[in-house]
């Protein structure tokens, strides 16, 4: 069999593409069709004139492709390479947000302990002010009401004083005036109009101090000096003019009587001198 001349390549062509016939021979198997149960014959072999020659082209194609092949698990290899370092800078970059995270919340949580642990300060701090504030409060109201309530007891014991003054001085001119009107009615101690507040009992509580706070109180005889006050007194209980009022005292009072008289004389007298020199 005479052998199939070859086709012409186009220059442009950079693969070796084999023909209809290459493909024929290389792939045609023969049957017998007389022995149906025969295993079908071994493919012949193709024209040696195919096996032995070698397209100058073929040799480029194959190193074309192992170089495409080869550049592509290259850049397969480096594409594997960029792929897991951007795996694991996003692996680095979850863990490191998470450990971000983590120290925020602790840093957070901290923050939220010692603003509590401020507050709570503050807090015990403006409630002892407070504490001390009402304390000083309380304090400064029971030193009010204490001084309001003493200026109310003055302004009591200043009214007593001035009505029980008007009145044990209305009760001392009444019972002179009684007493030098009628001159029968006989006297003892007590009857006697004593130039005090309060009656005494005796002699010993006859006293200067006593005598000047009922005779030149400001609370009765406004349009009378002191001088002429003093001076009225002593009318009364000078020795001399107080011996007709000491006859008409019962006899067992009478030195009693006599002898406390002597004493308001006395006091009298030094309150008059008293005036003299203070002027």
């Amino acid at each position: 069999m005479a052998p199939v001349p070859r086709t012409k390549r186009s220059s442009d062509s950079h693969s070796h593409i084999p023909d209809e016939a290459e493909r024929s021979y290389s792939f045609y198997y023969l049957y017998d069709s007389t022995s149906s149960d025969q295993h079908p014959p071994l493919p012949k072999a193709p024209n040696e004139h195919y096996v032995n020659y070698t397209d100058p082209w073929q040799d480029v194609a194959y190193a074309f492709s192992w170089a495409q092949e080869h550049h592509f698990e290259e850049m397969m290899r480096k594409n594997m390479e960029t792929v897991e370092w951007v795996l694991r800078q996003q692996q680095r970059f979850v863990v490191d947000q998470v450990s971000y995270a983590l120290e925020d919340m602790c840093r957070g949580f901290e923050m939220d302990l010692d603003t509590e642990s401020w507050l709570k300060q503050a807090w015990e701090a403006s409630a002892r002010r407070e504490r001390r504030s009402a304390r000083r409060e309380a304090e400064t109201a029971k030193l009010l009401q204490r001084e309001a309530e003493k200026r109310k007891k003055d302004r009591e014991e200043k009214h007593r004083k001035t009505k029980t003054m008007v009145k044990a001085w209305k009760v001392y001119e009444e019972r002179w005036a009684r007493i030098t009107s009628n001159a029968e009615e006989p006297l003892s101690f007590a009857a006697v109009p004593w130039p005090m507040v309060r009656k005494p009992t005796d002699a010993t509580e006859i006293t200067k101090d006593n005598i000047r706070e009922f005779l030149l109180s400001h609370h009765h005889s406004e349009d009378v000096s002191s001088k002429d006050r003093i001076r009225a007194a002593l009318k009364l209980w000078h020795p001399d003019k107080f011996k007709r009022t000491l006859d008409r005292v019962e006899e067992k009072e009478k030195a009693r009587v006599e002898e406390t008289a002597g004493v308001v004389a006395r006091c009298l007298n030094g309150l008059m001198e008293e005036l003299r020199k203070s002027r």
